[in-house]
């Protein structure tokens, strides 16, 4: 009797460390919805760097260098970034942002320095009903580099606390002269959202 539930116990401890395992990956809900610039905001010179149509950081490719079609671009020192993502739908449980495929030469002093992304200057606004944004500066970051001896990154914003939201402020500031990133994700833990709010007008 005891053999039986000693190996009950050690299966449902199993169990368990793979379903938290499983909910902390989470599900990248940010394509389910739409996002928008809050400001018009000046895209590099390059055509193919520019994000027109408000698609290119939630297409689910994360370029792992600077590439037309795949990355967008931003350009002026000191520029500051704002989007809008409306979710599509109200999460209760969104733990982390992350910012895919960063060009960050600044912060590596290396090719030139003239990409950059500043992670202690990124700020976040969270809102239910579109209309009313509160920020959130409970998160760690973290700067992990996605090739060895290159200068692509994904910053990662890991909130302490489950962040309750259909719509999310980002604010990104460039200490250089181009920001330059492929992809935003926003993870909620079970990528189950409910009914969306209609914000009034």
């Amino acid at each position: 009797m005891k053999k039986a539930f000693s190996i009950a116990l050690s299966l449902l401890m199993l169990l368990s460390c793979f379903a938290i395992s499983v909910s902390a990956e989470g599900v990248n809900v940010a394509p389910n919805g739409t996002y928008y610039y809050e400001s018009e905001p000046t895209f590099k010179t390059d055509s193919s760097m520019s994000d027109d149509t408000c698609e290119l950081l939630t297409d689910g490719v994360v370029p792992t260098m600077e590439t037309p079609f795949e990355t967008v671009a931003f350009t002026g020192t000191g520029a500051v970034v704002t989007l809008i993502f409306d979710l599509g739908a109200l999460y209760n449980d969104i733990t982390d942002i992350n910012f895919m495929g960063v060009c960050d030469s600044y912060g590596d002093e290396t090719g030139g320095k003239n990409r950059g992304f500043s992670g202690e200057k990124t700020m976040f606004y969270f809102s239910t009903d579109g209309v009313d944004f509160t920020r959130d500066k409970s998160f760690v970051m973290s700067r992990n580099a996605v090739v060895a001896e290159s200068s692509i990154y994904n910053f990662c914003f890991n909130f302490e606390t489950p962040v309750t939201a259909q719509y999310v402020k980002v604010i990104m500031y460039s200490p250089v002269y181009v920001l330059s990133l492929g992809e935003i994700e926003i993870i909620s833990t079970s990528g189950e959202g409910t009914a969306p709010v209609i914000p009034e007008s």
